[in-house]
């Protein structure tokens, strides 16, 4: 004889999750148990819960839209008292050329 689901509209999935994971659930399901005492809670419904949350929130955040005007700078607005640096020359940024040293006139060799 096979077993049947008892309940007809939900459907069995077995998932590994990491050791770490699992061990925060538990620490949430006693969190849980502890705030609201006398409910059952066990670690499939935090599962459960999460995985509702997460598929039902945003997947990615929301960006603003091209098309929407940017908030405008009041007065108010504190100015920032660091000023950029002024950008300086190429030439500035290159390690100064050295002189090329004096050479010493060698003496004529006599024939």
């Amino acid at each position: 004889m096979s077993k049947t689901n008892p309940k007809p509209d939900t459907q069995i999935l077995t998932i590994r999750f990491p050791v770490a994971l699992v061990r925060k659930l538990d620490r949430y399901v006693k969190r849980f148990e502890k705030e609201f005492p006398g409910i059952s809670f066990q670690r499939t419904d935090a599962v459960r819960l999460f995985v509702e949350r997460g598929i039902t929130g945003p997947m990615v955040p929301e960006r603003p839209r091209e098309e929407d005007p940017k908030p405008r700078k009041t007065k108010s607005a504190k100015k920032s008292k660091a000023k950029a640096a002024p950008k300086k020359d190429i030439k500035s940024r290159l390690p100064a050329k050295r002189k090329p040293a004096a050479r010493k006139a060698k003496p004529k060799k006599k024939r």
